[in-house]
């Protein structure tokens, strides 16, 4: 999912992940489940009173409008504006939501960050090179993406087995066909 990072202000794409929509999820409970509801009169714009349950935490009315002759005495009167504390209360879950999703760029942010760092490392290894030279070797030096210029680097095509790849995920390729596969992933990741 493409989102904000609020400490640069760029959009960066994050993966959902089990724990992101269970957090997300709790957050965004369709129905109001708050314990501190309570019957109430409530006076309308139109100056006619309605009784009417009423989640005190939310401002969600609960169920439907309740008939006054139900009542020996008439319930007191709401003293808040429920449709203010419901704003509220979805400005508050909003709040939270965008902490959730903070808190998830910052983790995915650090993993790729590691993640990066491991790649490097690797590009710089032995068992790199042997591959390397392995598939520059098959293509016969000849760039697999035009078929045209001389293959400099070598490009992964996915990541499954990474640092143990068989040779068929990795391609020969010269710089102007690399380049076009990094803009692909980047158009595909909402990087433009």
């Amino acid at each position: 999912m493409l989102v904000k990072d609020s400490r640069t202000g760029k959009m960066v794409r994050i993966e959902r992940t089990e724990q992101l929509s269970s957090e997300l999820q709790s957050v965004y409970e369709l129905e109001c489940s708050h314990e501190d509801s309570h019957v109430r009169r409530i006076e309308q714009r139109n100056g006619s009173i309605r009784i009417q349950k009423v989640c005190f935490e939310c401002g969600k009315s609960i169920g439907q409008a309740i008939s006054a002759t139900k009542f020996d005495e008439p319930p007191p009167f709401i003293d808040f504006d429920p449709s203010q504390r419901r704003k509220d209360y979805e400005n508050g879950r909003r709040r939270e939501y965008e902490s959730i999703i903070q808190k998830h760029v910052e983790l995915q942010v650090r993993q790729n960050q590691k993640l990066s760092q491991e790649y490097s490392a690797y590009l710089r290894s032995e068992e790199w090179r042997t591959k390397r030279h392995k598939v520059l070797r098959r293509a016969q030096g000849i760039c697999e993406g035009c078929l045209e210029n001389p293959a400099t680097e070598v490009h992964h095509l996915t990541y499954e087995n990474f640092k143990d790849e068989l040779l068929f995920q990795l391609i020969a390729i010269c710089r102007p066909c690399h380049k076009k596969c990094y803009s692909l992933i980047d158009d595909l990741n909402g990087e433009t």
